[in-house]
């Protein structure tokens, strides 16, 4: 699920929790597979669902509509709705019970169910308890199956409305996860980032937050480090650069400290050769520039940042060309000095 990172497209900065609910019923490529795995993938992802479409053209919608109307009625019958919260609340015990195999089953049956977006059942997910719990299961290190389904489903809960990412915050997440920016466990390592990143997204007060736990300290190293591997999975590159940004997204802007701080990955993401890479760290520039007259001046005053800026105007990649513009633009609508600088 490709989301731009334009403002007017993603409000929250969120991803979508769709592409993860999809990565584990095996439609999508998961983070581990090979490039050529991948790329087989893709290609008979594609011919299934043209198979598909193509199989649904020759029914009638009048009986499409019908069966759909079955089923909806089927989903939503007392009994049905009675049977769900039996299980649900069947799942909540697992995850509260001492048996280590229950809570892993509960706690990957609760993610699944919060991978069907829905403000419904982040709020059931919210309202049982089991925050606290998923929050002790982030420091289950010798468990990290564990681990990934507790960050997941936190991750969901996190992309919901403002209070859900507020119940997130109030379970105390926030620091286990960006311990889990140092874990060697990729994919372990890239759920944190991207439930870091809906957290950060949420609005200036969240994305402060964060900050103010020294999610720098950790994101910076991986990503500089993750930037030098040609074996890193550009999953990780391409969500850690959406999160970079969104710890830049928003009025007031954060301190001109952790903007300073961030320049030499900045630079460096900018000469990534994944444009998803760079679009993501191009809109962070234009969130910097933002910030007033002291931090365009940290932007045109960082060693050559400003010039890789202007390079992406002319490229033949149209989705980079549009950042590139608006961060260009705000740096020149600084003090007379910077716009003739």
């Amino acid at each position: 699920a490709a989301v731009s990172n334009n403002a007017a497209v993603k409000t929250k900065g969120q991803k979508s929790t769709l592409a993860k609910a999809l990565t584990s019923s095996g439609a999508l490529q998961s983070h581990s597979s090979s490039s050529s795995s991948a790329a087989s993938s893709k290609t008979s992802a594609a011919a299934a669902a043209a198979a598909w479409t193509n199989f649904l053209g020759r029914i009638p919608s009048s009986a499409l509509s019908a069966a759909f109307k079955s089923l909806t009625e089927a989903l939503t019958s007392p009994a049905t709705m009675q049977q769900l919260k039996l299980d649900f609340d069947s799942l909540v015990a697992d995850i509260k019970s001492g048996d280590v195999t229950r809570q892993m089953e509960g706690t990957k049956q609760i993610r699944r169910l919060l991978a069907f977006e829905g403000k419904f059942h982040i709020d059931s997910v919210v309202h049982s308890g089991v925050l606290p719990w998923l929050v002790k299961f982030l420091n289950t290190s010798d468990n990290p199956r564990l681990q990934l389904d507790a960050a997941w489903a936190l991750t969901n809960v996190a992309s919901g409305e403002s209070q859900h990412t507020q119940a997130v915050i109030d379970s105390e997440a926030v620091p286990p996860l960006i311990q889990l920016l140092a874990s060697k466990d990729v994919e372990l390592c890239e759920q944190a980032v991207w439930a870091l990143g809906n957290i950060a997204g949420d609005g200036p007060k969240s994305r402060d937050f964060v900050l103010s736990k020294h999610v720098l300290d950790k994101l910076l190293p991986m990503l500089s480090a993750a930037c030098k591997k040609s074996t890193s999975p550009p999953s990780l590159l391409r969500n850690s650069a959406w999160t970079l940004s969104n710890l830049f997204r928003g009025k007031p802007s954060p301190s001109l400290d952790f903007v300073i701080q961030s320049l030499p990955v900045i630079l460096q993401l900018l000469e990534h050769q994944d444009h998803e890479v760079v679009v993501d760290v191009l809109w962070a520039v234009d969130y910097i520039g933002k910030g007033g007259e002291e931090y365009v001046a940290a932007l045109l005053g960082y060693q050559g940042l400003f010039q890789k800026e202007l390079a992406y105007l002319i490229s033949t990649d149209k989705t980079s060309q549009m950042p590139a513009l608006c961060s260009v633009g705000t740096v020149m609508a600084g003090c007379h000095e910077q716009t003739q600088s």
